[in-house]
C-alpha cells in the first residue's frame, strides 16, 4: 500500500521497447527460443508483450513446439519492487491454490540492466471495467473466488512488519522500508495519494484529505497482523474462463489466473477486503441490492480459506478504510472514469458527496 500506485495509466505507444530490446530480453531469459510474432499488450505501467515463440519440445526428441508467452519488462516500476512479481508467481502456487501464470524464466537485471520475466500465456478473457458484462451467476462466482483467493493469500504468507515487499539476494521476500505500525502506513499512503490530486478537479480537497488520514490513523485501534496484499484485485487483473463469460459455465472454477502481482506490500487483511469491495463490487452500474449479494459472496469465499478476522470493531474499521478507497477513486478519475463514464461530471460530484457523508459519519 506504500503510495498505492494501482490503476495507473497504461504505457504510451511511444514508450514501447524496440525489436532489439525484446529479442535481447528473450535471449537472456529463454535462450533456446525463437520469436515468431510480437504484439504489445496495453495493460499496466510496465512494458508487456504477447509473443509467439518456437522452443524445443520437452523430452528427448529434437522437435520444437510453438507457444504463446508473455514478456514483462520493468520500464516504470522500481527494480526491487518489480523483482517481487516473478518471485511471487513462483511462490503463490506452491503455497496456495490461487491460479497464476507459470514463470518460464526471469532476469534480475544482470544481463539487461533492467529486470524482466517471461510467463506462460494463460487462456481466458479480461474485462476491463464493467462487471455487468458478466452473467449474474458468473459475477457471483468471481466474487466468491476473489474472497477464497485473498483468504489463502492472507493466511499462507507471514511477515514481521508493514510496508513494501521485495526479494533479497537469496530470493526470500522481505518487507523493505518498514513502517512502525499499520496506522502509520495507512496514513502515509493516503496522504501520498491525496497529494497526487493537486492540479486535478479534486485539488481543493488535498488538505481536507490529509487531515482525514490523520484522523483515521488515530482511530485505528487493535492488534494488526501483517498480511501480504495483492492490492489490485479487479476484473482487469483477472483472466476468466471464456466459456463462463459467454454464458456456458460447467460449474467449475471461473478465474483462470490472477494477474499483476507487481509492487506487493503487507497491510491489514480487512483493508484489502474493503478495497476489493470497491474495485470489484461497488460499481455505479450495479444496484445496491446486487452489490450486497456480491459482498456476501466475497466474504463467503474468504471464510472458506481464512478464519474470520472480522470482530466487533470490523464495521467501524470498514467505514474508516473507505477513505482510502475514495482517494484512490479520485486519483484514478482522469485516467479511468473520465474516459469511460457517460457523464464524468456527475460521477465527480458523487465522489464529493460520498466524501462529505463519510466525514459527517466519523
Amino acid at each position: 500500500m506504500s503510495g498505492d500506485s494501482s490503476d495507473e495509466p497504461s504505457r504510451s505507444p511511444d514508450d514501447r521497447l524496440s525489436d532489439g530490446e525484446i529479442r535481447d530480453a528473450i535471449a537472456a531469459v529463454l535462450p533456446d527460443a525463437r520469436i515468431i510474432d510480437v504484439e504489445p499488450i496495453e495493460h499496466g505501467k510496465n512494458a508487456v508483450y504477447s509473443l509467439v515463440a518456437e522452443r524445443p519440445a520437452e523430452g528427448e526428441s529434437r522437435t520444437t513446439e510453438t507457444e504463446r508467452v508473455v514478456l514483462k519488462f520493468a520500464t516504470a516500476t522500481d527494480d526491487a519492487a518489480f523483482r517481487a512479481e516473478p518471485r511471487l508467481l513462483e511462490l503463490v502456487p506452491r503455497r496456495t491454490s490461487i491460479p497464476v501464470p507459470r514463470v518460464l524464466g526471469s532476469d534480475a537485471g544482470d544481463a539487461l540492466g533492467t529486470p524482466c520475466f517471461v510467463a506462460e500465456a494463460v487462456e481466458g478473457r479480461t474485462l476491463e471495467l464493467r462487471p455487468d458484462e458478466l452473467p449474474p451467476d458468473i459475477l457471483e462466482r468471481v466474487c466468491f473466488e476473489a474472497g477464497r483467493n485473498l483468504g489463502e493469500l492472507h493466511a499462507e504468507f507471514s511477515f514481521d512488519g508493514f510496508g513494501p515487499v521485495a526479494p533479497d539476494d537469496a530470493g526470500t521476500l522481505r518487507v523493505t522500508s518498514a513502517f512502525d505500525s499499520w496506522p502509520n502506513l495507512f496514513e502515509t499512503a493516503v496522504k501520498a495519494n491525496a497529494n497526487r490530486l493537486a492540479g486535478t478537479r479534486f485539488g481543493d480537497l488535498v488538505l481536507d484529505l490529509e487531515s482525514h488520514a490523520e484522523t483515521v490513523a488515530r482511530r485505528l485501534d487493535g492488534e494488526f497482523e501483517p498480511a501480504l496484499m495483492h492490492q489490485d484485485y479487479r476484473l482487469a487483473n483477472l483472466l476468466l474462463d471464456s466459456d463462463a463469460v459467454s454464458g456456458s459455465w460447467d460449474g467449475g472454477r471461473v478465474t483462470n489466473a490472477v494477474l499483476d502481482w507487481g509492487e506487493p506490500a503487507t497491510g491489514h487483511a480487512e483493508y484489502e477486503l474493503v478495497q476489493t469491495e470497491a474495485v470489484l463490487i461497488n460499481r455505479p452500474e450495479l444496484p445496491e441490492s446486487r452489490r450486497e449479494r456480491l459482498r456476501e459472496r466475497l466474504y463467503e469465499g474468504y471464510d472458506r480459506t481464512n478464519s474470520p478476522a472480522r470482530d466487533s470493531g470490523f464495521s467501524e474499521r470498514r467505514r474508516l478504510y473507505r477513505l482510502a478507497v475514495l482517494v484512490r477513486l479520485m486519483k484514478n478519475f482522469e485516467t479511468i472514469v473520465a474516459k469511460t463514464d457517460a457523464d464524468p461530471d456527475v460521477r465527480a460530484d458523487e465522489h464529493r458527496e460520498t466524501l462529505d457523508r463519510w466525514a459527517d459519519s466519523v
